[in-house]
């Protein structure tokens, strides 16, 4: 497996994430179930025990701040992420360097068309 580098990811605890969802106006909508899981020990063991390679299709719900979004790209899957928050949706490419193995959709899972993810 080819181990893809990324941008070093600088919200690696509450008090970054907390600056961070600020600088986007914004704080974790209890609705819509925001919890920004964001450790990596627990991320990189998560994607290894569920045998995830570079050979995968991922479709991610709600990634969020791309936290286990940037574990699947470093591991080489192909990732669909699909963020109903538009303000996490439009920064979440950028923010991990827009790697050429994930593509970012802007919708609520439950209004995507299965052909979308099917002929992704």
């Amino acid at each position: 497996m080819t181990e893809k580098k990324l941008p070093i990811d600088t919200l690696t605890n509450a008090g970054s994430i907390f600056e961070y969802l600020q600088s986007l106006e914004m704080t974790p909508t209890q609705s819509l179930g925001q919890n920004f899981l964001s450790d990596r020990p627990l991320l990189e063991a998560l994607v290894t025990t569920t045998h995830i390679t570079e050979e995968d299709v991922v479709v991610e719900v709600g990634p969020g701040l791309g936290h286990l979004t940037r574990v699947l790209c470093e591991h080489g899957s192909k990732v669909l992420a699909i963020e109903k928050d538009q303000r996490l949706a439009n920064t979440l490419a950028e923010r991990l360097g827009e790697p050429e193995n994930l593509t970012v959709i802007h919708e609520d899972i439950l209004e995507v068309e299965t052909n979308v993810i099917e002929n992704w």
